[in-house]
């Protein structure tokens, strides 16, 4: 399902995998805006496509990491 918000004072609008116009009411918009952290979104639209891979590289670096460092732990128990 995809929904595209134009404004929040209009119902926003966007089309689904089968066509189909969707609308999504603005009290509905606010609801899921609220818990958004957008200072993070923003300093990610700063990057260039490249430097966004790049991050997304040493994240999952990190995670695969950790996961490393786990099974460790319960190796040693």
């Amino acid at each position: 399902m995809l929904v595209l918000c134009v404004n929040l004072t209009e119902a926003s609008s966007g089309i689904d995998a089968s066509g189909q116009l969707l609308l999504a009411h603005p009290e509905v918009i606010r609801y899921y805006y609220r818990d958004i952290d957008a200072t993070l979104i923003r300093e990610n639209l700063k990057l260039t496509p490249v430097q966004r891979l790049r991050k997304l590289e040493e994240f999952v670096a990190f995670i695969k990491k950790l996961e490393g460092a786990e099974r460790q732990t319960r190796c040693q128990r």
